[in-house]
């Protein structure tokens, strides 16, 4: 019989939400597409997660999904928007990792997260910083994370991996032994946030 007050231990939750929705944001380069490529890496990820023991759920489990911005920020234990940038300038590089006005202790992770992220894609590209983007109140000026923290979820982060519109970097994530690496290394930052031991 299980003594009494005894609390099962239960796996940490992950939500991966793959930006956009399927052909959205074209690169640089021909065939990439931000809301494809987001996609595909959002699932492979989630398997590297899953791999270290992690319950985890992607938003957009079809590529033709495209939930409401709202319903994407149902929250866990940790939320991560996934997405690459872009700007007028094809010189514009690098990585920002944004997290919530509302989750200032998520600030060292996020600063971290981005420098390693950085250190990665294309060789080594701009780690443009942790970031926090509010809006004209008091809440979050991006839908997903303002949700996710709604919903009580206790990290929340969106992610900007380089700049499709460069097409150094869009090149670079267009390579699949790339994203091998970046999934690997993205899924090791989040067991770390999480205190979770890869098994």
């Amino acid at each position: 019989m299980p003594k009494l007050g005894r609390k099962e231990k239960t796996m940490a939750k992950i939500i991966l939400d793959p930006g956009h929705v399927e052909g959205y944001n074209k690169g640089a380069v021909s065939g990439y597409y931000e809301g494809t490529a987001m996609y595909h890496y959002a699932h492979l990820l989630a398997d590297k997660l899953r791999a270290a023991g992690m319950e985890v759920g992607v938003t957009r489990t079809k590529i033709t999904d495209n939930p409401s911005l709202t319903d994407r920020g149902k929250g866990a234990d940790m939320f991560v928007s996934l997405h690459s940038n872009a700007a007028s300038s094809a010189s514009a590089n690098g990585v920002t990792v944004f997290y919530s006005i509302k989750r200032n202790a998520d600030k060292p992770h996020a600063t971290k997260w981005c420098n390693e992220l950085a250190a990665l894609i294309n060789g080594g590209t701009r780690a443009r910083g942790a970031s926090t983007r509010k809006g004209s109140g008091n809440w979050d000026y991006y839908t997903v994370i303002q949700s996710a923290v709604a919903a009580g979820c206790p990290h929340v982060f969106l992610i900007e991996h380089g700049f499709h519109s460069t097409p150094g970097e869009c090149t670079w994530l267009m390579q699949a032994g790339n994203l091998e690496t970046m999934a690997a290394l993205e899924a090791r930052l989040i067991c770390d946030i999480l205190g979770v031991k890869a098994s």
